[in-house]
């Protein structure tokens, strides 16, 4: 026969739970002790939610004592006596806020980030558009049409505030659902609310090659500061970016190969770069180096500062560079100027162009077998683009 009489209240002592053989061992109002027979003990509570019976495991003793395990008991009691689901509560209570979680997803992805203004921009963003909103709201509770609301304002494209932004987000989700604080990823989700932007391919305005003798030659003979027209010179030889060649450093160069081997933390597609260096590019490294007293940069200004992009822009600015379209050309369209002469001048295979710009391509084989198989074709490519770029004939000394 069933037990009668009054249901046990607060039955047990900490010495019995301490002592507790396996079993369960009842302290009323639905909280046992369970344990196991290898001595593990673990709080377990009955109770009735939306009318059938659960049992919700409460946490292991010691880690819960049993004074926080008759509190918890009596919490879920009253929170199932209202109406509500313990189990959603305490949820609730232990997922972290969208504050937080972005917060440690920005240091988790930040150390990887080859630019502070990333960081910043970053920063920025989520303080003014994201925390506002929804910054204090559980991450799991955030909804797909909060997260729309927050990008809507500043969808306007690729690159646009909210196109960003958008990305940043879903980091922050997919981290979340890594945790298991959710199973969506509202930011992946809202992309089909917000109005599709066609991306078109921006191009900078390039130097039509048949004039780039000219332009190195006037490049060479202005009276700006030697370091700035040094690397510009270096840019055009060896076709590379400009931070690639702004930021040169001379445990990069293998002089006995006539290489110059930039590291794939500072290429823009993360994969090392072998640059061949022409007769000209080792000339405008040699001068460098009688410029130059840093042992670490390539090139340095005349003060010892750093080459920056504006100074740069400025040599060019007077020089009324132009493309085909009569628009001012910009540093990076000396760079481009290499494909039109390698292609129709030297008919130069598509692959080995890419290889020679260190452009990506799609599959990372390919891109792999590109950077390695192409290396002995590149070399005689860069020194006849040297050769029509600076002629042997040019008298360096007098210009520099």
């Amino acid at each position: 026969m069933p037990r009668r009489g009054r249901h046990p209240y607060n039955r047990l002592t900490d010495l019995m739970v301490r002592q507790a053989t396996p079993g369960r061992h009842c302290d009323g109002q639905g909280l046992q002790l369970f344990v196991r027979p290898n001595g593990a003990k673990s709080w377990v509570q009955r109770i009735v939610i939306h009318g059938v019976r659960r049992d919700l495991g409460l946490g292991p003793y010691p880690v819960v004592t049993l004074s926080e395990a008759r509190e918890i008991a009596l919490e879920n009691r009253r929170t199932a006596r209202s109406g509500g689901d313990p189990r959603t509560e305490r949820a609730k209570k232990t997922t972290p806020a969208v504050r937080e979680v972005a917060e440690k997803v920005f240091e988790a992805r930040s150390r990887n980030w080859k630019s502070e203004s990333t960081a910043k921009k970053w920063k920025r963003m989520f303080k003014n558009l994201v925390y506002p909103v929804i910054g204090d709201k559980p991450i799991g509770d955030v909804e797909v049409e909060e997260v729309h609301d927050i990008l809507a304002p500043e969808w306007k494209g690729p690159a646009s505030t909210g196109y960003v932004l958008r990305q940043y987000l879903d980091h922050v989700f997919k981290w979340a659902r890594a945790k298991k604080y959710r199973a969506d990823n509202p930011a992946e989700e809202v992309k089909d609310l917000l109005t599709r932007v066609k991306k078109r391919r921006k191009h900078h305005p390039s130097l039509p090659y048949r004039e780039m003798p000219a332009a190195a030659s006037a490049i060479l003979a202005t009276p700006k500061d030697p370091a700035l027209k040094l690397t510009l010179l270096f840019l055009v030889l060896c076709v590379s970016r400009f931070s690639e060649a702004a930021l040169a450093r001379w445990d990069e160069i293998n002089w006995e190969k006539r290489l110059w081997i930039i590291p794939e933390e500072r290429m823009k597609g993360g994969r090392e770069h072998i640059v061949p260096l022409s007769t000209q590019a080792i000339k405008v490294l040699e001068l460098a180096r009688a410029l130059n007293r840093s042992r670490t940069f390539v090139f340095r200004t005349a003060a010892g500062r750093g080459i920056h992009n504006a100074a740069a822009s400025r040599l060019l600015a007077p020089l009324e560079l132009v493309d085909e379209k009569g628009k001012p050309i910009v540093i990076h369209g000396l760079r481009t100027s290499f494909r039109g002469w390698a292609v129709k001048e030297q008919g130069t295979h598509r692959e080995i162009c890419e290889a020679a710009l260190a452009h990506a391509e799609p599959d990372k084989t390919v891109e792999a077998y590109i950077q390695t198989e192409y290396l002995e074709q590149r070399i005689p490519l860069m020194q006849r683009w040297g050769d029509y770029v600076l002629p042997p004939s040019t008298r360096w000394e007098e210009m520099v």
